[in-house]
């Protein structure tokens, strides 16, 4: 098995947001790029509840709320609010010799529930900082199977090198341009919401 780091893209935030909506944002950009869970497989074989740190779960379109995700952690402070971190490790098999590895790991810091006015209509929101960070790699012979043989065992750094140069180089290539389109469109997603015209409330306690 070798693996090969293709890109360490993140984008920063500071302003309104509404963190459920980024989730289903880049879950919905996930599935449709044909990425699944690396432990549980594709939608089909999530089945039940998978419990996390949020109670209760909430379920999008059929699935968990906590579905690609293998860590979750929040903290709350009087003083700050909300501080959540968010790890997903996501894979794409784009053949059985090669697959792709995106983990996403997001930290909120300072956020706080605000309400903002939409043409006339009041929306549950938040404000605060979010970082969302892109790690993307590429895995050849994942399963180790050319590696444990003792016929191709011996081949498989001149099959990668040499045999399979120029298709490794062009999966890196679509990998590197598709981790960038993922980050452009979460920029552009989290920047709409703040160029729609809003005014924020803050409801009070117990709201």
């Amino acid at each position: 098995m070798h693996v090969q780091q293709v890109h360490d893209l993140s984008v920063k935030f500071e302003d309104v947001f509404h963190l459920k909506n980024l989730y289903k944002m880049m879950r919905e950009w996930l599935k449709e790029n044909g990425y699944t869970d690396p432990e549980r497989g594709g939608l089909e074989a999530s089945e039940g509840g998978f419990k996390s740190g949020r109670e209760p779960g909430v379920y999008v379109g059929g699935e968990p709320e906590n579905y690609m995700e293998a860590f979750y952690l929040e903290r709350i402070s009087q003083q700050s609010g909300r501080e959540v971190w968010v790890w997903w490790r996501t894979k794409r098999e784009m053949s059985s010799y090669v697959h792709r590895q995106l983990n996403i790991n997001m930290h909120v810091l300072n956020m706080k529930d605000v309400e903002v006015m939409v043409k006339g209509h009041k929306f549950k929101s938040q404000k605060g900082e979010v970082e969302v960070i892109l790690s993307a790699s590429l895995i050849t012979d994942p399963n180790k199977e050319w590696e444990n043989s003792k016929m191709m065992g011996r081949l498989v750094e001149f099959f990668r090198k040499r045999v399979f140069k120029e298709e490794w180089e062009k999966a890196v290539e679509d990998f590197a341009r598709d981790t960038y389109r993922l980050q452009e469109d979460i920029k552009k997603y989290l920047q709409l919401q703040t160029t729609s015209p809003t005014e924020i409330f803050h409801p009070e306690r117990g709201i």
